[in-house]
């Protein structure tokens, strides 16, 4: 990289609040506790809207 950054954010559609990882996001688009066999399926249709699922 050419420069150093002061600081870098993270942005998730779906946070499932898991602590597997030392990262948190900073943006949380929607906040769901799950547990790790379950799925979240995320859609988005052609006019940009989304929906998520969880199996």
């Amino acid at each position: 990289m050419e420069f150093s950054p002061k600081k870098v954010q993270a942005v998730v559609l779906v946070d499932r609040q898991h602590k597997l990882f030392p990262v948190s996001p900073d943006f949380v688009g929607l906040s769901l506790s799950t547990t790790l066999q379950e799925h979240i399926i995320v859609e988005f249709d052609a006019k940009g809207a989304g929906a998520a699922y969880l199996s």
